[in-house]
């Protein structure tokens, strides 16, 4: 049974670490905290809003929904009215899997807080940055949740994190937002950049979204989604 979603006039798709977080943010600051919901539906199981599972087929009453959901659980779970604008943002794959990476990494030194406690854990857990751009998990997220042609044919709305500001003006303007502050999120600090050898290696790991990437900034530069 669908979830339907009554007041429902935009979905954010929100793919991990490509500025989603902020994004929310800026959603709040355009439609008011209580009108925003946070849902997470990556698997068929169950539904999250705002961190709280809800029974199957309640209704979503909120007039937007950001999150991480794969498109094919969109079509399956979710039932909105027509003419809702669907968006999502889009990042260069080396640069999100090394994020990825990265805030993976800081987390863990985060909640282990190993010199705090004396202990060497981590180094015996942690994959290296090679190790985990071969994880087959972690490979082509950005196709997991969403397809070029699905793009093409259901979306109103692409943003490249790489232009942020200029595509979150362009955004504004589109749904006619009188005003909007942009926001900065998570934000991996001194995070290395990928040498030559591990960007060919993300690269090799992630053709499909790769292509994906590709077709976003000519779909930019031919103002598909202006």
């Amino acid at each position: 049974m669908k979830h339907p979603c009554p007041q429902l006039k935009l979905m954010s798709f929100h793919i991990p670490k490509t500025g989603g977080t902020s994004f929310r943010n800026t959603l709040k600051g355009v439609y008011g905290d209580d009108q925003v919901a946070r849902v997470d539906a990556e698997n068929r199981t169950s539904l999250q809003v705002n961190g709280q599972v809800i029974p199957e087929g309640s209704a979503i009453e909120f007039e937007v929904i950001h999150g991480h959901i794969f498109w094919s659980n969109w079509e399956k779970m979710f039932a909105a009215p027509e003419g809702i604008q669907k968006v999502i943002w889009l990042r260069d794959p080396v640069e999100r899997v090394a994020s990825q990476y990265h805030y993976l990494v800081e987390v863990l030194k985060r909640e282990l807080d190993e010199e705090g406690k004396g202990l060497n854990i981590l180094s015996k857990l942690m994959k290296t940055f090679p190790e985990f751009i071969r994880n087959k998990k972690v490979q082509n997220i950005l196709t997991r949740y969403v397809t070029p042609d699905i793009i093409e044919e259901q979306f109103d709305f692409v943003g490249i994190l790489e232009h942020r500001q200029e595509d979150l003006a362009t955004l504004a303007a589109k749904l006619n937002w009188s005003e909007f502050e942009d926001f900065e999120h998570n934000k991996t600090a001194e995070r290395p950049d990928p040498t030559p050898a591990e960007r060919d290696l993300i690269r090799a790991y992630n053709q499909a979204d790769v292509h994906l990437y590709e077709q976003a900034l000519e779909w930019r530069e031919q103002g598909r989604f202006s």
